[in-house]
């Protein structure tokens, strides 16, 4: 699944009898596995506007999942001082 992330994630998961840790980077974009997707913290993380996960690489594609994101992100943010943003054209 190709994903675009703003902010850095570790993601716990258990490989048989193993603990491992997936890492996704800040301003990482690119594919991860699949697995992810069924994630608590992956979930929260694209309905909050952090995790991108558009239908294609094509740019137009990633701008309109990135504006999507954007006002996903605004709206989650319930803190009172914070300020509203929108991507940059």
């Amino acid at each position: 699944m190709f994903i675009v992330s703003k902010r850095n994630f570790n993601f716990d998961y258990f490989d048989g009898t193993d603990r491992k840790r997936y890492h996704v980077p800040a301003e990482y974009m690119g594919t991860v596995p699949d697995f992810l997707a069924e994630m608590p913290l992956f979930k929260s993380a694209v309905k909050g506007g952090l995790i991108l996960v558009p239908d294609t690489t094509a740019d137009k594609a990633l701008h309109k999942a990135e504006d999507k994101a954007a006002q996903a992100e605004a709206a989650a943010d319930i803190r009172p001082d914070a300020k509203k943003r929108t991507r940059k054209k």
